[in-house]
Formats: structure tokens, sequence, C-alpha cells
């Protein structure tokens, strides 16, 4: 019996034997059937998706093949039975993830559970995000003054998008395995997890932002001991401001720190809350206007009248037939002369 066997990158090939469908697991690679590797534990296929990597260094995110294309998952693992009210909540956490619409901001999907008692895993699945990670790029290479800068500006319109939301979102783990840079350059911030929301302290996100960019300007990567160039004085204090542990000197949001690298930034344009009752006062103006006009109108008895005209039979012309014509005229005037 011809059977197929799908290998780590979702290629397939043809082997021949008897039995069920067989998968490549995707942690020790070794020949599954089942939805889970009986060798090493991992998880084979989570409802229709079919795992067919890591991504990332933590073993706990997945690529994977769906009826409408590549996604990700992200995995949690449990010590004990996770509660209702626990799984409740990573649901909950994952629809306030779908109210982030922004275009560099991967989708999140929906959530998946597998297993029962302490063996459930549940699943979270986002839009797969094509590109290459900033981690990689920075075990390449080491960053310029003006490539850290342009770094800068990308992720600091990303958070403040975040934090300048009604309910204000934080990422809370801004690092370089959460940053994923496509063809064209354009970063994605991914990497979601529980996310923290409210709070009158809008910048966790910037402090992590700021080491993170003085690893881009020190890193040395292998054969390449030459020194860093100096940092420009501003561009130097930026750093200090942005990566500062005490409030007092950090950043008050991303905004300030935007304007700090681009002075002609703007701010948000928000209505002013007092707009609603501009317009409520607008129209209550405008009601005790039209009741004004109507009560200094005359009383209707000394308005004149139109009457309606009763119907009159016009003679037929030519051995047409006859129709009946209907005039509204003023009072006294009627009839008017026959033909």
């Amino acid at each position: 019996m011809k059977r197929t066997r799908r290998t780590l990158l979702g290629a397939e090939r043809d082997t021949w034997g008897a039995g069920p469908e067989e998968d490549l697991c995707p942690g020790c690679q070794q020949s599954v059937v089942g939805l889970r590797c009986d060798g090493c534990g991992a998880a084979v296929r989570v409802g229709r998706y079919r795992i067919l990597r890591p991504l990332g260094g933590t073993g706990r995110t997945f690529l994977a093949q769906g009826p409408e294309g590549r996604v990700v998952l992200r995995e949690w693992r449990f010590p004990a039975a996770p509660t209702p009210a626990l799984l409740q909540g990573l649901v909950q956490d994952t629809q306030r993830l779908q109210a982030l619409v922004h275009p560099r901001i991967p989708r999140s999907l929906e959530v998946l559970t597998t297993g029962s008692g302490a063996g459930t895993r549940a699943y979270r699945v986002q839009e797969y995000i094509e590109g290459t990670p900033l981690e990689t790029e920075l075990a390449r290479e080491r960053f310029s003054e003006p490539e850290a800068h342009e770094l800068a500006t990308q992720v600091l319109g990303l958070l403040r998008s975040l934090h300048e939301r009604p309910s204000p979102v934080f990422h809370g783990a801004v690092k370089p395995s959460r940053l994923i840079r496509r063809p064209d350059g354009a970063l994605f911030l991914v990497g979601f997890g529980m996310p923290s929301e409210g709070g009158s302290e809008a910048t966790p996100d910037l402090p992590a932002l700021g080491l993170l960019l003085k690893q881009a300007l020190s890193t040395v990567p292998s054969g390449q001991g030459a020194p860093r160039p100096p940092l420009s004085p501003g561009f130097a204090r930026f750093l200090e401001r942005l990566s500062a542990q005490d409030r007092r000197t950090r950043f008050a949001s991303a905004f300030e720190a935007m304007r700090a690298l681009d002075p002609s930034v703007a701010p948000q344009h928000r209505p002013p809350r007092s707009l609603g009752l501009v317009v409520l006062g607008a129209g209550l103006g405008f009601i005790a206007l039209g009741g004004a006009l109507f009560l200094r109108q005359p009383p209707p008895s000394s308005l004149p009248q139109p009457t309606l005209s009763p119907k009159r039979f016009v003679p037929p012309e030519n051995g047409t037939n006859p129709t009946l014509a209907e005039t509204l005229v003023p009072r006294g005037v009627w009839p008017p002369p026959l033909p």
C-alpha cells in the first residue's frame, strides 16, 4: 500500500508499506504515527495544523502548516492540570491581542488545547511573518549609528501605537528574538505573551529597547575585532535616557523618545473630550431657536388656508377619453370659467 511521509520542511515523498500516515517529529526527527512523538513528547499535529520545525531557541514556538498557509504556534505547558479559569484567561488574552490591528504586528488567530490533566498543552495560533530575526543580524555584524537610528525609529513607532491606545498595551519582552525583519526592511514585533494592560507607567518597553540598541552597537561578531567608531553626542545622550533605570531620567513615553530623534514628529491627534458636550450644546441651541421661531408665528386661524378644489369634468376633445382635473387654488378663485 502506498503511504505518504512528510519531511521536516513540509516536502512530501512517497514510501511503500502498510499502516497510517507518518510524520517526522520536529524535535528528534524520528518517524511518528499520531499526534505526539512517543520518544521526546513533542507535538506533531495540533488540530488542523502540522508542525514543521521549532522557531527560536526556546523550543516553545513552532512553524506549522495549516489549510490556508503557514502559521506560528506558541506552546504553553502547565506544571499541573490547568483550571478552566486559566484556559479562559488565555483565550481572553488572545482576544485582546486580536484587537491590536497594526500592519507590523502579526494577527492572533485562535487558541487550541491538546491532552488532559497535567499533560494539557495550549497553543496560540498566529500569523507567520517570513523574515530574519534581529538576533541573526546581530550575530553577523555590528550596527552602525545610522542603522541603530533606523532601528530605534521603527521600534519606537510600534511601541507608540501600543502605548497610546485607550487601554495601553505593553509588549514586556522587547529583545532581538522578538523582532523580525522582512526582505523589504520592515520590522515586525512578535512574541506577545500575556499582554499587560493599564497602569500609569507606559515605559517598561523603553529601557529594554535601549539595551537592545546598545547591544546592536557593541556586539562584535567573530572576526570583526575593530573598535567601534564613537557615537555622536546627541545619539549617545538619547541612548542613556532611553535605557535609564530611573524613571525621572528616562523618556516619559515612546512619543517623547521619537521627538528626541526627530523633532518633526507630531503628536497623535485625538478629539477633545469636551467635543461631545459642544455638539450636544449646539444641538440644544438649534432646538431652542426653532422653538422660538415657531412660537412667534401667528395662530393657525389667522393664516390664509388653501382650499382643495372639487374635481371637475373636462369634456373630451377630438374623441379622447375624459379625465378628472384636480387643482389646488386659493380660496375665492374657484371655480374658473368653463371652456
